[in-house]
């Protein structure tokens, strides 16, 4: 698991090209082959082919990405629905739905939630203009970064989401 936080500090493309990259280092090449779909993962990173295209041209490649949003959900409809009361979660699975909007309207943004996305971001931006009009502004309160725990312990933990945690 990638946290919300380290998306927000390196990018959604960077975060997922380094949780490859770390998948295919733990199999410690006890693999044949290994398709990334659409985009290499660089020199440094394990021995991979980069397939434009994959979950349209390979099934084990769809199968991976099916597999994939289904962790999601179920991490989102657990896990996280259950350490963020309020949102939702378990019905919109963090999709932006009217649902899950009025939530961020009426909640503010949760620690599961990525402040670089657009409507939290708006959100985000919405408080800081409040506060600043009324005197006063604890900027790491406002945007989130006192060191949210992620993600939350669940049935879905393995070894890989703990070094998440633990980093």
């Amino acid at each position: 698991m990638i946290s919300p936080r380290t998306i927000d500090a390196v990018g959604l493309h960077v975060a997922n090209i380094d949780a490859l990259s770390r998948a295919l280092a733990g199999l410690e090449g006890g693999y044949d082959h290994a398709w990334v779909d659409g985009f290499g993962l660089g020199e440094e990173a394990p021995r991979h082919e980069r397939l434009v295209g994959g979950d349209r041209r390979s099934a084990a490649v769809a199968a991976a990405g099916v597999m994939a949003k289904t962790t999601r959900d179920r991490l989102m409809r657990g896990p996280v629905a259950e350490s963020c009361p309020g949102y939702g979660f378990e019905a919109h699975v963090g999709y932006g739905t009217a649902q899950h909007l009025r939530a961020l309207a009426d909640l503010g943004p949760s620690p599961a939630h990525r402040r670089c996305f657009r409507p939290v971001a708006y959100t985000e931006l919405a408080l800081f203009v409040d506060e600043a009009s009324e005197g006063g502004i604890d900027i790491d309160q406002t945007v989130g970064l006192e060191g949210d725990a992620w993600p939350p312990a669940g049935p879905f933990d393995d070894r890989e989401a703990q070094a998440d945690r633990d980093r």
